[in-house]
């Protein structure tokens, strides 16, 4: 149940996080910053699944 919850708290943390300062930044650092999280997404998804 954990490994399930903690990926989808972590995504949602962020993105709140994001839309918090979504004023300051552009579209070019919006972009990366979607590949950022998608990067980390990925490498935390591994991490809890090995």
């Amino acid at each position: 149940i954990l490994c399930n919850f903690h990926p989808h708290f972590m995504s949602r943390f962020f993105i709140l996080n994001y839309l918090s300062i979504n004023d300051i930044i552009n579209k070019h650092d919006r972009q990366l910053f979607y590949q950022d999280i998608l990067e980390f997404s990925g490498t935390y998804l591994n991490i809890i699944l090995l």
